[in-house]
């Protein structure tokens, strides 16, 4: 199992210089790599042996031709060619697949700025509780470290972000030892709204960060304003800047520590979560829908639900994409086709009185449980007849750590 543990560091100037030096590095190398590849393929494109016998050029070749590169860490270089090559490998996967796909672009100093570097030889380690070292970077301070962190460092990742400096380490860690214990073993359905964030089965309503992340918007939309009428190059530009990079970074924060904690809540309280599988791309193509879609950020969710069910070994369930959970009655089974988004509270002609999100969400229970085998073993006794809503908060926002859990992190 691998675990994924993202702190601030704090660098002395000298750090602060290297780390930059080997963005642009690093940018270099892609740039370079890249160009030579097109290069080639325009030459050789229509005769497939010597294309596929053609050798590229190395990170060793090209510290030859170029000696600033020696100034860096060899395995920033290294790790940014198998980047490139797992690139254009996933690229070409995609395509034989008839998927539509992009090939690799050339960077920008204005795009991300990262670099990896795996642990070989043990040269990553910790100092002590709040020094790591990195090699050419010696011993960096860290603004702390987590209490839960363990495990054996596989690789790091420096990263640049609203004009701060992190690290992302990877860490192996026995399965044994990743495993929680949860709080219930419930099957719980997952419906994702407009007007709440989730809705559950159980009645509860988690409303989300719709009004924060709206006056954070508008904050930013009169800070870009403003940034626009100050003159290039002046004191007042980069300190509009830095103000909206503050913001932007608030907003990413809030929204994260959100979801990270209500994932956590979901899978530690139940063995199953059954949950939508929403086409997002083509509902943001309605002008009605796209601005209420794009600030729930439902995607993000998902991945970091599936993230955190590998710690809690919780099942995650997705339910055929055309179901119509919100037009069936969640009692009698009869669908009501001529229902709109207006409607907030479902009738049926059984007499079935409930919340429109609520009924969708027992639907989206129910479709697990008639049409999985494994529900089968599963058995819920939290749930009587009838769910009265209760609201959730998950808004006690504190966090400036972020986790991530998968076992694909490695690859």
């Amino acid at each position: 199992m691998y675990k994924r543990f993202k702190v601030k560091i704090k660098p002395t100037q000298e750090q602060v210089d290297l780390i930059e030096k080997t963005f642009g590095c690093t940018r270099f190398i892609w740039n370079q790599m890249l160009n030579e590849r097109q290069t080639v393929y325009e030459s050789l494109g229509n005769n497939r042996e010597s294309l596929y016998a053609h050798k590229y050029l190395t990170e060793k070749d090209y510290k030859q031709q170029y000696l600033f590169l020696s100034e860096i860490s060899s395995y920033a270089l290294q790790s940014t060619r198998k980047d490139l090559q797992e690139a254009y490998k996933k690229a070409f996967d995609r395509l034989k697949k008839g998927k539509k796909t992009g090939f690799p672009k050339f960077k920008s100093k204005k795009g991300k700025q990262a670099f990896r570097m795996p642990n070989v030889h043990n040269e990553i380690r910790f100092l002590d509780n709040t020094t790591l070292k990195l090699p050419k970077l010696k011993g960096v301070r860290l603004t702390y470290l987590p209490k839960n962190f363990k495990g054996e460092i596989q690789s790091v990742t420096v990263k640049k972000e609203h004009g701060k400096y992190y690290v992302s380490i990877l860490c192996k860690i026995d399965d044994a030892e990743v495993k929680k214990e949860r709080s219930g073993d419930g099957i719980t359905g997952v419906d994702f709204g407009l007007k709440n964030f989730i809705t559950t089965s159980t009645g509860d309503v988690i409303y989300g960060l719709k009004n924060v992340l709206y006056d954070v918007d508008k904050r930013i939309v009169k800070m870009n304003r403003a940034l626009s009428r100050k003159k290039k190059g002046s004191k007042r530009r980069e300190k509009c800047r830095r103000k909206l990079s503050s913001l932007y970074e608030y907003k990413t924060n809030r929204l994260s520590h959100f979801q990270w904690h209500l994932a956590n809540h979901l899978c530690n309280e139940n063995q199953v979560v059954v949950i939508e599988d929403l086409n997002v791309r083509g509902m943001q193509k309605l002008r009605s829908l796209s601005r209420f879609v794009s600030t729930q950020v439902w995607s993000t969710f998902v991945n970091k639900l599936e993230n955190k069910s590998v710690e809690y070994d919780t099942d995650v369930y997705k339910i055929d994409r055309f179901y119509p959970s919100s037009k069936m009655c969640s009692k009698c089974g009869a669908i009501k086709e001529d229902l709109s988004l207006s409607d907030r509270q479902y009738e049926c002609e059984c007499g079935a009185s409930l919340d429109r999100d609520i009924n969708a969400a027992i639907n989206i229970r129910n479709y697990y449980l008639v049409n999985d085998k494994k529900s089968e073993d599963h058995i819920d006794y939290r749930r009587g007849e009838e769910v009265r809503p209760r609201e959730l908060s998950f808004d006690n926002f504190q966090g400036i750590f972020c986790e991530a859990l998968n076992p694909a992190l490695a690859g």
